[in-house]
């Protein structure tokens, strides 16, 4: 619609030139406005009817059915016609000024002042080439932290607002491991159950336990309710970072949830809130089954590097650190905004990484909305990765991570595929293609 209402303008300027001719024909002058020779009216308006007709021919094969490559094409030529449109709109409306002044020695600032401003647009384009031109403003408009911050928060919706229906599997958690099944196996420590019964505030499980014995249904709370601005709203409140003087390589070491847990101490007190207008430098994102101190040694690096450039040290979002351990299911609700409000995501990648689900749905969240090279550009990923790891995330597919809850494990593949598990496993292998290059 809106290519065909600057498209169609083409005609009125062709118009309002012919009517002019005829009025100068018959004597009836403009008045207070500069005259223009007719020859020169009539050939601007064979000059507007032209670029009309170049335009539809160009429109015209951007309607037929190319395949997936082919819509890239269109687009292409969508762009070419409204440049079509515009430096035909400054060539008109410079050479009137010209004509104008070689003529009767008129001036007319205001069209000279519009024709600059159309043509100026197509030149930019011209000397600087269209990818870059895009590329810059892509660069900027990304830069927004806030837009970013609805982006992870529409995300975050689009996770708890996954349905629960009845006759959906859903796994109860066993009071103790069950030893018969292997550490690799779900049923290790949590065991099937069917969905009975789904009510506005929770829903009921019946536990598989035999043909023949019957089991009482447990009930589960929902995830939640809220919208993506509730959640944005939490996430504002909750959002905390961790200052290098208090990172120590035993944040890294002992994972935080999972079979393998153990009392630590409480780590949530070495973040602070952000400061009016901070920013995170850095998202940490690391699979807890890897080496803490070989990413504790990457880290070191990169916080030296960063001190150098910028005279201070980086700030990290850490999960250990800036989620109250005693909350956790509150502060992974809202993990995608704080992924978002961080300038960087850092990428501790080890052995494990490309196979643990939670690791994947971070780089999701990123590579969810954001253009592909700004995604890119906004993961850091260090120079020590081993070839082995990298060749892993040039192999990576979604489908094959997996993560503790199995009951998380499919909430976060629904939203996945939702939006293209190909698509996003194609984004993350060439990413690492890049790297490697």
């Amino acid at each position: 619609l809106v290519s065909s209402g600057v498209v169609l303008s083409l005609i009125g300027h062709a118009g309002r030139d012919v009517h002019k001719v005829f009025e100068q024909g018959s004597g009836v002058p403009e008045t207070g406005l500069c005259l223009q020779p007719s020859w020169f009216l009539g050939l601007r308006a064979l000059f507007y009817l032209l670029a009309f007709s170049a335009v539809l021919l160009k429109a015209s094969y951007c309607l037929l059915p190319e395949g997936s490559s082919g819509m890239i094409a269109s687009t292409l030529k969508f762009h070419y016609c409204v440049y079509t449109v515009i430096a035909t709109n400054g060539a008109g409306l410079l050479s009137e000024v010209v004509v104008s002044w070689m003529v009767e020695q008129c001036t007319q600032p205001h069209h000279l002042l519009r024709g600059l401003l159309w043509t100026t647009q197509v030149l930019v384009v011209l000397l600087f080439g269209r990818e870059r031109v895009f590329g810059f403003m892509a660069r900027r408009y990304n830069r927004d932290i806030h837009r970013a911050k609805h982006d992870g928060a529409f995300v975050a919706e689009l996770l708890i607002r996954v349905p629960v229906k009845v006759g959906q599997r859903w796994w109860l958690k066993r009071d103790r491991p069950e030893s018969s099944y292997s550490s690799t196996d779900p049923r290790r420590h949590w065991r099937k159950g069917t969905v009975v019964s789904v009510q506005q505030n929770g829903f009921y499980v019946v536990p598989c336990v035999g043909k023949d014995v019957t089991a009482e249904p447990v009930r589960v709370p929902l995830a939640g309710t809220e919208n993506a601005q509730e959640l944005l709203d939490e996430a504002h409140q909750s959002l905390r970072c961790l200052e290098w003087s208090n990172f120590t390589l035993e944040l890294l070491e002992a994972p935080c949830c999972g079979p393998d847990s153990e009392a630590k101490p409480d780590f949530f007190k070495l973040s602070r809130p952000l400061r009016h207008g901070e920013v995170i430098d850095f998202f940490i994102s690391h699979s807890w089954q890897d080496d803490g101190a070989a990413k504790f040694e990457n880290l070191e690096g990169l916080a030296r590097s960063f001190h150098r450039r910028n005279g201070r040290f980086p700030t990290f979002w850490l999960d250990r650190a800036s989620i109250d351990q005693n909350s956790i299911t509150d502060g992974l609700r809202v993990l995608p905004v704080n992924l978002m409000a961080c300038s960087r995501v850092l990428v501790l990648c080890g052995p494990s990484y490309a196979t643990r689900l939670w690791c994947a749905w971070e780089l999701f969240v990123l590579f969810a909305f954001a253009p592909e090279e700004a995604a890119h550009r906004a993961v850091h990923l260090p120079l020590q990765v081993k070839d082995d790891t990298l060749g892993q995330l040039e192999r990576f597919d979604a489908r094959a991570a997996r993560c503790f809850d199995p009951n998380e494990q499919a909430r976060l593949r629904a939203v996945i595929q939702a939006l293209g598990i190909d698509v996003f496993n194609g984004r993350v292998r060439t990413w690492a293609a890049q790297i490697r290059r």
